[in-house]
C-alpha cells in the first residue's frame, strides 16, 4: 500500500482561492492514486484448512474445508488440485459449495475445475473439497485401505473482483472547464459505487498448509496462491525449521506455478535453524495470479 499511497498529494481548499490547474490536477492524481488502490488484490479467503488423504486412509475423506468472501463482480469460482499418483475409474473430486454438491473427475496432474456462481456482495461462502471413490475400500480398521495418494489443493479463488462497469477518463487539466469537473466527480461516484467501504488490504497468505518437515520427505508442505502487485517484484518466505537428527541432507524449494525459484539448504546440526528464502517473481505478470508450492527434499 505505501508503494502507492506514498507519493500521493493531495491540496487543501479555502473559500475564495482561485481555482489553478495545479490544484485540479493534484485532486485528479488523488482520485487515480484512490483507483490503483481498489484495483490491489482483495483478501477473499476467510479461512482454511487442509489434510493430506494418505494421513486418513478413509473413503471419503475431506481434504480442504474453507471460505471465501463474494464479490457482487465475480462470477466464477476456480478451484487447482493436483492428483500426483494414479487415477482409477471410480475416483471423484467433491465440491460442496454452499450446500450444492459437485462430483468431479480428476487426472494425474494438475486439474483446473471452474464453477459458475453468483452470490451478493461480501456473502460468505462455504467450500468443502472430498475425495470420494467407488474404486476403492472404504478404509478404516479392518476394511481395506483406499490407498491415496498425495492430493492437494493448489488455489481456490473467485474471478473477477474489480467492477464490470469501465473506470470514467478524464482529462489531465489545462484550463478550467466544466466537463473536466464533472469527469473528476464522475471517477469519485464511481469508487463509491463500485467499492464503498469495502477496501481491503492484500492478503498475503491465500491459504495455507502446515507440514511437519521431520516427517516424509520430498513432499509438498505449503500450498497456496497469490495475485502479484505491480509493484511487487519478490516473494519471501520466512521460517523457523526443528532439526532433530544431524546428518541429514534436506532442502526447501520455493516453486511458482510449478517452477522452482529459490532453494535453501537445512543445516545438518541439531536445533532450531530460522531462514529467509527470496524469489524473484518478475516472471509473474502484474495483477496475475500464481500457484506456489512450499516443498521440502532430501535424502535420509
Amino acid at each position: 500500500m505505501a508503494g502507492i499511497l506514498g507519493e500521493l498529494i493531495t491540496t487543501t481548499w479555502h473559500s475564495g482561492d482561485v481555482l489553478s490547474a495545479t490544484n485540479l490536477n493534484r485532486l485528479r492524481a488523488a482520485v487515480l492514486h484512490i483507483d490503483a488502490v481498489t484495483r490491489m488484490p482483495l483478501s477473499v479467503f476467510c479461512t482454511c484448512s487442509m489434510q493430506f488423504p494418505w494421513l486418513y486412509q478413509r473413503n471419503p475423506v475431506t481434504i480442504w474445508r474453507g471460505a471465501v468472501t463474494w464479490r457482487s463482480s465475480a462470477t466464477t469460482l476456480t478451484a487447482v488440485v493436483e492428483w500426483t499418483g494414479p487415477v482409477l475409474s471410480g475416483d471423484r473430486v467433491r465440491f460442496v459449495i454452499d450446500g450444492t454438491t459437485y462430483d468431479m473427475t480428476p487426472v494425474t496432474g494438475v486439474n483446473t475445475f471452474t464453477f459458475s456462481l453468483t452470490y451478493p456482495d461480501l456473502t460468505v461462502v462455504r467450500i468443502d473439497v472430498i475425495l470420494r471413490s467407488t474404486s476403492r475400500g472404504p478404509g478404516g480398521y479392518p476394511n481395506p485401505s483406499p490407498n491415496w495418494q498425495d492430493v492437494f489443493v493448489r488455489e481456490i479463488s473467485i474471478a473477477p473482483i474489480a467492477p464490470s462497469i469501465a473506470f470514467p477518463t478524464s482529462s489531465a487539466f489545462g484550463s478550467l472547464t466544466a466537463e473536466r469537473l464533472t469527469d473528476i466527480t464522475r471517477q469519485i461516484a464511481w469508487l463509491q459505487t463500485a467499492y464503498g467501504m469495502h477496501i481491503r488490504p492484500v492478503n498475503p497468505m491465500i491459504h495455507r498448509v502446515i507440514g511437519n518437515l521431520t516427517g516424509r520427505i520430498e513432499r509438498i508442505r505449503w500450498v497456496g496462491s497469490f495475485i502479484r502487485p505491480v509493484t511487487h517484484t519478490s516473494l519471501r518466505v520466512t521460517g523457523v525449521v526443528a532439526v532433530r537428527q544431524s546428518g541429514q541432507a534436506e532442502s526447501i524449494d520455493v516453486r511458482v506455478n510449478g517452477t522452482l525459484l529459490a532453494s535453501w539448504s537445512i543445516p545438518t546440526t541439531v536445533g532450531l535453524h530460522p531462514f529467509t528464502i527470496t524469489a524473484p517473481v518478475t516472471s509473474i505478470a502484474a495483477g496475475s495470479r500464481a500457484t506456489i508450492a512450499f516443498n521440502n527434499f532430501g535424502s535420509r
